[in-house]
C-alpha cells in the first residue's frame, strides 16, 4: 500500500467521522423529536468503533509524516498539539501495545489453566 492510498483511507475514515460525530451532535440536541435513551447510547457504542479507528490512524499517520530531522520536528510537533490532544489518550500507541500485552497474557494464562484442568 502506497502513501497515498494511506492518506486516502485517511481523509475517507475522517469524513465517516466527522458525520458519525454530527449526526450523534443532531440525535442528542433535537428538540422537535425525542429519540430514547436506548437508541442514542446504541449508536454511540456504534459511533465509537469509528472514533476507535480514527484515533488509531491519526497516530499512524502523525508518525508517517514526522519529520526526521529534530528542528523541523519541533515544529510539526508544535503545529499538530491540537491534533494530539484531542485524540483519546487510550488509543496512542503505548497504551494500545500495553493493553494488547495484557490480553495476550491474559489469553497465555486462560490456554495454560485449560492445559492443567
Amino acid at each position: 500500500m502506497a502513501k497515498r492510498d494511506v492518506d486516502q483511507y485517511y481523509r475517507q475514515i475522517t469524513e465517516q467521522y466527522q458525520e458519525a460525530m454530527r449526526d450523534l451532535s443532531d440525535m442528542e440536541n433535537a428538540h422537535d423529536v425525542m429519540y430514547p435513551p436506548e437508541t442514542i447510547e446504541n449508536i454511540k457504542i456504534m459511533a465509537d468503533s469509528i472514533k476507535t479507528t480514527y484515533d488509531i490512524l491519526s497516530w499512524v499517520m502523525y508518525l508517517m509524516n514526522k519529520p526526521a530531522k529534530k528542528s523541523k520536528a519541533y515544529k510539526y510537533a508544535k503545529t499538530t498539539k491540537k491534533m494530539r490532544f484531542a485524540m483519546n489518550h487510550d488509543k496512542k500507541p503505548e497504551v494500545v501495545v500495553s493493553t494488547n500485552k495484557e490480553t495476550l497474557n491474559l489469553i497465555t494464562e486462560a490456554k495454560q489453566s485449560g492445559r492443567n484442568s
